[in-house]
């Protein structure tokens, strides 16, 4: 069971909770709202004030429609974003690029994070989640491993008069970096630039 104090006027209250999540972002909510459906009440708690509906976009592949599909999501998210039907990949090796460009087996669109966020707090119910909590401490697990950090640059380009780049998501890939765009509709395009550190940085 997992402990929530709550300071008041009068002094500090303490709820138990079988299921406590700390963060309510995109994991937290996700994580709630699987508890929700399967009959298992939880607690979300988050620092913000308020919904954090900031960030860029993510991909969203066959895995991550099943998941939705069981979170009862992915028709409503379906209606926010355009079916990616082409892949134009760029490899840079030795020096020369290799293009391939394939149609996807499966269902690929990329997906505002803010909508994604909406639809996840939207479901869930009203007192699970709860905003203006500060974490005094978490018990970790010592033996859980890092992983090695990357730099990444989100963004979104809006075309009003639409972008001449159709269905078609388009990556560029070398040993240190990766730059890409997808569509998510006919006039927001969402980009990215990944690329490893320096070995001097990690540490």
């Amino acid at each position: 069971m997992d402990v929530v104090k709550k300071a008041t006027a009068a002094a500090e209250e303490e709820e138990v909770h079988g299921v406590v999540i700390v963060g309510g972002g995109l994991c937290g909510l996700a994580t709630a709202l699987a508890l929700h459906r399967k009959g298992m009440g939880s607690l979300v708690v988050e620092r913000s004030e308020a919904l954090r509906v900031g960030g860029v976009a993510l991909n969203v592949h066959a895995n991550g429609w099943r998941a939705l599909e069981e979170l009862g999501l992915a028709d409503g998210l379906r209606k926010t974003a355009n079916l990616i039907t082409s892949v134009r990949m760029v490899r840079q090796i030795q020096g020369k690029n290799q293009t391939t460009v394939s149609s996807p087996r499966k269902e690929i669109r990329c997906l505002r994070r803010k909508d994604v966020m909406e639809a996840l707090a939207k479901s869930v119910p009203a007192h699970t989640i709860r905003y203006g909590c500060r974490i005094v401490a978490v018990d970790e697990d010592p033996g859980t491993d890092c992983t090695l950090p990357r730099f990444i640059v989100l963004g979104f380009a809006s075309y009003p008069e639409g972008h001449p780049f159709g269905t078609e998501f388009s990556q560029i890939i070398a040993d240190d970096f990766a730059v890409g765009r997808v569509p998510i509709n006919e006039n927001l395009l969402h980009f990215f630039v990944s690329r490893s550190p320096s070995p001097g940085i990690i540490n």
